[in-house]
């Protein structure tokens, strides 16, 4: 989506690269603004319930975003867009990547968390073409499809609470197994 919005930016609104990179800094800053915000919100609310607040920002900039057509202003048609986006990745992406490793024992969530960055990117370089194809406003609007597809899912799959690393039976930190404990004195 980045990348789309990117040329959009300087085919539709005629910036230069440079102009164009400039004018892309907000989202950044609307990525860490959001980032920030989903630690307090999934400790709060959980895995689930933090990435479904956080699909719907997405969804909501993605259809602003796919509105932007030739001769739009950056500042009335793009930046409203662009910020409300970087808001629900940085919302969403911590929280994906948590969502990832959870459940698993210590010694896979390296195995976890690996295929969460593989299929990131694959998907990323997938979803590119594809959106390409289909050309930036029905792309994006393609794009806002999916992540509500993401979102049911994320409701009907995920548990409600995140669990935290799962243990071995009788088993405590680093795999050790753990002393039983004894009973309190009277």
């Amino acid at each position: 989506m980045s990348f789309l919005l990117m040329i959009q930016v300087q085919t539709a609104l005629g910036y230069s690269p440079l102009l164009a990179g400039i004018a892309y800094l907000p989202y950044g800053a609307g990525i860490l603004a959001g980032m920030w915000l989903s630690s307090r919100v999934s400790l709060r609310l959980g895995t689930r319930w933090a990435l479904l607040p956080a699909f719907l920002v997405n969804i909501a900039g993605l259809l602003l975003l796919s509105g932007v057509a030739a001769g739009d202003s950056y500042a009335a048609h793009v930046l409203p867009g662009m910020l409300i986006l970087s808001v629900g990745n940085g919302l969403s992406l911590p929280v994906m990547a948590v969502a990832a490793v959870d459940g698993t024992t210590e010694e896979d969530a390296g195995l976890g968390s690996a295929l969460f960055t593989s299929v990131q990117q694959i998907g990323g370089a997938v979803g590119v073409a594809a959106l390409a194809v289909m050309g930036y406003s029905g792309g994006l609007t393609a794009g806002a499809l999916c992540v509500a597809l993401g979102a049911v899912l994320v409701v009907v799959l995920l548990p409600s609470r995140a669990g935290g690393p799962r243990q071995t039976v009788g088993s405590g930190a680093g795999g050790r197994r753990s002393k039983p404990s004894a009973a309190p004195r009277p």
